[in-house]
């Protein structure tokens, strides 16, 4: 594809991702069973054979001219989603939660890092965090992030197909290095005494039947910890002291935010995942 047709390209892709989410609102108001071919990944390459420079000179600002998400993958741009209302206002209500854990930590929105080793790979994260440097980094310093989180609107499944109560699922995934998460058996009364403090967590799909409905904040079950160590691997002087032992994101606050945009121009938006990696 020429470069020379970017402008007819993006607006195809535009409309392509439009008439995705055209479906998927008609569907999930019609209860129809999704097949398998329809729950894979929605992207749309709009370019191929393009270099890490030629991406970062023509297409980081062309695609958010388009309202139109991308990113290189080992040379070929993809638009894989549109920026939208909630999207952003969902990004706006999380940040400063997690700013509110301590002045120690560097959070950035919408953060362009170069993934791998080959320099052909680039992804958008919507919010990433890294400790905050003391002195701060000078010209041309790249952020090292420690965390990653990304909202997601994911396509149609039985997993977030509507109920017939007519509630949905909602999935929060926690991907820390080693698979190691806080053992909640320690947020019990009087835990026994060689408890270890984590344990290893193999089981990655989620439980979407015993829990209990997230109808109040502060339920042990919605309370995401993320541990402090992690965050702060190699910074000058290790975790600092008033630092706590674990960050706490409870869910029912994201909750809260989703219900409150989940009505758009009159369409329902699905915003029901959310994604956190800790390196």
């Amino acid at each position: 594809m020429p470069i020379s047709n970017i402008e007819e390209n993006f607006k195809l892709a535009r409309n392509a991702l439009l008439d995705f989410d055209k479906k998927d609102i008609i569907r999930e108001n019609s209860k129809e069973e999704v097949t398998a071919e329809e729950t894979g990944p929605r992207e749309i390459v709009v370019f191929y054979d393009v270099t890490l420079e030629k991406y970062h000179q023509k297409f980081l600002q062309e695609h958010r001219r388009f309202s139109v998400y991308v990113r290189l993958v080992k040379g070929k741009v993809i638009a894989y989603e549109i920026p939208s209302p909630p999207h952003a206002s969902l990004v706006a209500d999380l940040i400063p939660i997690l700013a509110g854990w301590t002045n120690r930590l560097k959070i950035y929105a919408e953060l362009d890092m170069i993934v791998g080793n080959e320099n052909d790979t680039v992804n958008c994260a919507d919010i990433v965090i890294e400790p905050r440097h003391v002195p701060a980094p000078g010209t041309g310093y790249v952020p090292r992030p420690r965390m990653i989180i990304e909202v997601g609107k994911p396509r149609l499944s039985k997993m977030f197909s509507r109920r017939t109560n007519d509630t949905v699922a909602m999935v929060a995934t926690l991907y820390l290095r080693n698979n190691q998460v806080p053992n909640l058996a320690l947020n019990q009364p009087n835990p026994p005494p060689n408890t270890p403090p984590t344990v290893l967590m193999t089981n990655t799909i989620p439980n979407l039947n015993d829990d209990p409905a997230c109808v109040a904040p502060g339920m042990a079950n919605y309370q995401i910890n993320i541990p402090s160590h992690l965050l702060f691997q190699g910074y000058p002087g290790g975790v600092p002291h008033e630092i706590p032992n674990n960050f706490i994101l409870d869910l029912w606050n994201v909750q809260q935010y989703i219900f409150d945009k989940l009505i758009y121009n009159g369409f329902e938006l699905k915003l029901n995942s959310l994604r956190i990696n800790v390196f």
